[in-house]
């Protein structure tokens, strides 16, 4: 290559790399940004005479973690010369000062790199759990380098290596590998995932874990239903097939004909094998072993598809012989008829190819216990429909030159440039996430772009109060037909409108900009939608499918619709009983807020109801039918009445759902309440005359369904150590926010909690038998404690506790978890360190009272010893007897 190696990239001690600028332009949007010549280092003649060509110094400053994924690089400030103006050895230490080990994190950033020039990637191959674990974090890395769609094939090739062993990790947990495969845009590894959820669909859609990481990836649950429904079918069909079989032995040839009553008296042992093979059969299917069974009828088709003894064998024919008595000769033309009618069943079996596997692994090496049997249609793959279904393609990443074409550019701008990036002032890159405060105004106040679907602007006059109440609170209403070229919610990867409101629409399709696809993805990036639905028009698919992927069920048919006879407007429906005259809604549990209450009745003509499913805790009914409703279809008025879709506080008349990022979907089964003849219509409820409040409810919904009420704001967050409490001082000046304490401390935390109401942010004021909670945890909570209101702000109320650190160090998290129904989602969470005693910390021994007793021991000693001193020096000696001689 002829352009120089000017790019130097630390990953650490020992990792430090020379890269081609021009190839790492080309190759990541990521470099392509870093890697212009603002950023470069004019290099002196000192330099260049010493041979460093080295322009940009690009450094690994975190190791990947939760919150950044793929980790971080950063563009380092060189000086003229070519060094660090840092003067640091740019090594990433933790908070012991040491260097963690991050090899493989390096390996794959080193991978990744080297895959710009050709070179195979290398995964780990110790075993399928290592390889799809390298192959998430070589993903991560390289989406936020922006180089995906190079390295996907690499890293499918790489994983196609492992053979069975592959596809063996794939049967063992398709739903892990599916997002892997859609992120690579792999057709076999989807393809493969596919068809063994199909087929161990039954036990996978009861476990609430796998759904959840279903939904990561689009529409994977629409197909997993989708083909599981078809396979049932082929089942269904399978079984009547072997139940309405004929044995072609048992036919009389035509030129017999009339056939006479001792023909069939010949051949009564073969009818009775045949009924004994049925009997067997459709006694299994009503115990549940086929189509209903948990693996979908395998063990039974497969019994069935290898004949001989493998089912009905000598044991059970010996049963039916003690009951019903046979000759010998009998029992064995009994037994030759029945092996007859076994060979003919395995043939049905087989050619209906239910039991032929569709999927890459060797189901005869290694078998499974359910049908794999699925044909995956090729245009069923999720991104090709992303594809056709997408408006605008917007490009990834702006043209970057590359090769001699960045030299030679860096060259004619250095000549304009009279100072180097390095030197002082120079703007650098900024890759750390903003303050939210600065945006707060922004995401309440000017999020007010409303796009308003509505299938004729004829039908604009029905909703036309409604309308004018939107646009006199500020929003911007844009009213389009589904249809429409104009429609499109995203532009360059950002969101056209901030919120979305869905009105009945004539045709079953809503185009392509307004797919489920396209509405998940808006929900995702906080936008929010209001869907009103209407009984008599059908409910548009895409719609459909949004709802079946959040787990709210409504009716198939159109002409469903909600009816009491207790509580319906006798003059508007006194035959059909079809609208109904409710009261505002109640609190959906002591301690929420209730922002829905008010006084009077609501009008709700015609409404489609829903059923929410038990698993998510992100859906909540906002008003509910009374026990005495039921979801009744006009189209039982002509045929079989069959059991209701559901009945009384089952159905949910008006559904929110709030996703994890606090984004809004709101479900309203009656767009007629919406209408302005609704809106102060004169009704009775049986002998009461009422005016129906229709006009205020739509107000409360939609204030709250487009983030008008129930938003939650965090100002700031403050802990600190009390230093009077643990020195015993009367007054200290405490460190805020410091990120290391010690163990057994005093601590306080302190948490500023707004609420959005109208148009200015009030304290926020928790419910009677509410609580907010503070965790202080590592790994699991040490200390769940509950928050105080301890002052308020004239916009905030200041939430707080005092605590004491627990006896165990590690690094631990002050974390708010806040999630209650209607109101935005707090999480908020701060990491600190907690540190054992310094050696110099430790309680003296006199301030222990177990150690008293010994302490006084000690000075009791010496007291005595001294009092012995004292009784000795001043003590006079005993005066000896002298005995006189003479």
């Amino acid at each position: 290559m002829n352009q120089a190696e000017d790019v130097e990239i630390i990953l650490g001690h020992k990792r430090r790399y020379k890269f081609h600028s021009g190839t790492l332009a080309r190759s990541s949007t990521l470099f392509a940004e870093i890697l212009s010549e603002r950023n470069a280092v004019k290099l002196n003649s000192r330099a260049r005479s010493a041979g460093i060509k080295t322009r940009w110094m690009i450094e690994l400053t975190r190791l990947p973690s939760e919150q950044f994924p793929a980790g971080c690089l950063e563009l380092v400030e060189m000086t003229p010369t070519g060094e660090r103006a840092d003067n640091r050895n740019g090594l990433i230490v933790n908070e012991n000062g040491r260097i963690p080990q991050a090899d493989r994190a390096c390996q794959n950033y080193e991978s990744i790199l080297y895959a710009f020039y050709n070179k195979q990637l290398m995964v780990d191959d110790t075993d399928m759990s290592a390889a799809l674990s390298d192959c998430y974090q070589l993903l991560q890395i390289s989406d936020y380098l922006g180089c995906t769609g190079l390295i996907s094939k690499p890293i499918e090739v790489a994983l196609f290596k492992h053979g069975q062993d592959l596809f063996r990790a794939i049967q063992g947990a398709p739903y892990a590998w599916i997002e892997m495969a859609y992120r690579i845009r792999s057709e076999l590894i989807f393809k493969e995932c596919i068809i063994h959820l199909v087929g161990d669909w039954t036990n996978l859609k009861t476990r609430s874990n796998i759904i959840e990481r279903l939904r990561d990836v689009p529409s994977v649950r629409v197909l997993t239903e989708k083909y599981h429904r078809a396979l049932l079918d082929k089942a269904r069909s399978l079984e009547l097939s072997i139940l309405s079989h004929y044995p072609q032995a048992m036919r009389l040839p035509s030129e017999d004909l009339p056939i006479k009553r001792e023909s069939f008296a010949k051949d009564i042992l073969v009818w009775m094998a045949l009924t004994f093979f049925r009997h067997w059969v459709s006694q299994r299917l009503i115990t549940g072993k086929g189509r209903d069974a948990p693996d979908c009828g395998y063990d039974l088709f497969s019994s069935l598809g290898a004949g001989g003894d493998n089912y009905m064998d000598k044991s059970v024919i010996n049963q039916f012989h003690t009951r019903f008595p046979m000759t010998k000769k009998a029992m064995n033309v009994l037994e030759n008829h029945l092996f007859e009618i076994k060979e003919c069943m395995r043939g049905v079996v087989n050619d209906s190819k239910i039991l032929r596997s569709q999927c890459q692994l060797d189901v005869h090496r290694f078998p499974v216990k359910y049908l794999t049997c699925t044909e995956f249609a090729s245009e069923d793959f999720p991104w090709l429909k992303e594809e056709k279904e997408a408006h605008v393609l917007p490009a990834k990443r702006a043209y970057k030159p590359g090769g001699n074409e960045i030299a030679r550019l860096n060259l004619e701008t250095a000549r304009r440039f009279q100072r180097g990036p390095s030197a002082e002032g120079q703007d650098g890159l900024e890759y750390e996430d903003e303050e939210p405060d600065a945006e707060y105004e922004s995401d309440v106040t000017k999020r007010m772009r409303l796009l308003v679907v509505l299938d004729e602007q004829a039908e604009r006059e029905k909703y036309s109060v409604f309308l004018e109440d939107l646009e006199a609170r500020g929003f911007h209403t844009t009213v389009e037909s589904p249809k429409s070229d104009k429609v499109a919610l995203f532009k360059h990867d950002e969101r056209t409108y901030d919120h979305v409101l869905l009105l009945p629409a004539k045709s079953k399709g809503l185009g392509p900009a307004l797919t489920a696809n396209q509405l998940l993805e808006f929900v995702k990036k906080d936008g929010n939608i209001l869907v009103a639905l209407s009984s008599e028009q059908a409910t548009p698919t895409a719609v459909q499918s949004l709802l079946f992927e959040l787990d709210i069920s409504i009716p198939n048919n159109k002409g469903a619709l909600v009816v009491d006879h207790f509580n319906y407007d006798s003059a508007s429906a006194s035959e059909k009983h079809d609208v109904l005259l409710l009261p505002y809604p109640a609190t959906l549990r002591p301690g929420l807020k209730n922002y829905f209450a008010g006084e009077g009745y609501i009008a709700v003509p015609r409404a489609v109801g829903q059923v929410l499913g038990n698993d998510s805790p992100m859906l909540s009914p906002i008003l509910r039918a009374p026990s005495t409703a039921y979801s009744y279809d006009s189209k039982d008025e002509t045929e079989a009445v069959e059991d209701p879709f559901a009945f009384g506080q089952q159905l949910s008349l008006v559904s929110a759902m709030q996703a994890h990022n606090s984004a809004r979907l709101t479900v309203l089964g009656s767009a007629e309440l919406l209408q302005n003849k609704w809106f102060a219509e004169k009704a009775k409820l049986g002998d009461k005359a009422v005016t129906t409040a229709n006009r205020d409810f739509a107000a409360k919904l939609t204030k709250w369904a487009f983030k008008e009420a129930g938003v939650l704001k965090v100002g700031k967050v403050v802990h600190y150590q009390d230093e009077g409490a643990s020195k015993k001082l009367n007054s200290s000046i405490p460190e805020s926010n410091p990120t290391i304490y010690r163990i057994k401390s005093d601590v306080h935390f302190q948490v500023e909690i707004s609420e959005w109401k109208e148009n200015y942010l009030a304290p926020f004021v928790p419910e009677t038998n509410d609580n907010i909670q503070l965790e202080f945890s590592m790994l699991s909570p040490f200390h769940r404690l509950n928050l105080s209101p301890i002052s308020q702000t004239a916009n905030s109320t200041i939430f707080g506790v005092a605590f004491k650190t627990p006896d165990q160090h590690g690094i631990f998290n002050f974390r708010v978890n806040y999630r209650r129904p209607f109101v935005t989602n707090i999480d908020e969470k701060r990491q600190v360190t907690v540190r054992h005693f310094a050696h110099d910390e430790w309680p003296r021994s006199w301030q222990i009272s177990g150690a008293w007793v010994w302490i006084g021991g000690i000075w009791v000693t010496v007291a005595g010893w001294l009092a012995f001193v004292a009784v000795w020096l001043y003590s006079a000696p005993a005066e000896k007897s002298v005995k006189k001689t003479q």
